[in-house]
């Protein structure tokens, strides 16, 4: 269970480098702290959770177009008392990285950061995708987020296509 690059682990203390109940929590302490903290926070411990609070669409879909609605994909952060630095990454929906959109952007206690729904300069293809958020804070606490969004390609067509569906529904009923 030690770090596996230690020569000699006699008189290093193991110590919880989050509160998760799995098994793989532990780390060997850190030798700045003599090699063990009684009485304080552990050396290696870190505080992550995946809470979708402090992260949210504010809509979920995007429409990079060009026409004016909702031509970005935007993210509403609000990371309590704590100044961050946020990345996103959008994954496609068979999790395979499409765009590294931000790295470590200074976003304060709350901010908006955004993706324009281009990767290599082309708009994405229409489908789902997860956009997974990951901030730091000044305190070394680190959450994450994945929040799920749809690529329309045209809205006015989609618009079109649900108006029908609808009006069919209503007809059906009688």
């Amino acid at each position: 269970m030690h770090f596996e690059l230690l020569s000699n682990d006699e008189g290093v203390s193991l110590e919880r480098t989050h509160l998760d109940t799995s098994s793989e929590n532990w780390a060997s302490a850190s030798y700045k702290f003599k090699y063990g903290t009684p009485g304080y926070i552990n050396s290696q411990f870190r505080s992550i959770s995946n809470n979708s609070n402090f992260a949210s669409l504010v809509s979920k879909t995007i429409s990079p177009d060009g026409d004016g609605w909702e031509d970005k994909l935007l993210i509403k952060i609000n990371n309590e008392n704590n100044p961050s630095v946020v990345s996103l990454t959008i994954y496609n929906e068979f999790g395979q990285l499409l765009s590294k959109v931000k790295s470590q952007q200074l976003v304060g206690v709350s901010g908006l950061i955004e993706w324009d729904g281009l990767t290599n300069g082309r708009a994405a293809p229409m489908g789902n995708y997860i956009a997974f958020v990951q901030s730091i804070a000044s305190d070394g606490s680190i959450i994450k987020a994945k929040l799920v969004f749809t690529v329309l390609k045209n809205n006015k067509c989609v618009l079109l296509i649900i108006s029908k569906i609808f009006l069919k529904t209503l007809k059906d009923m009688g």
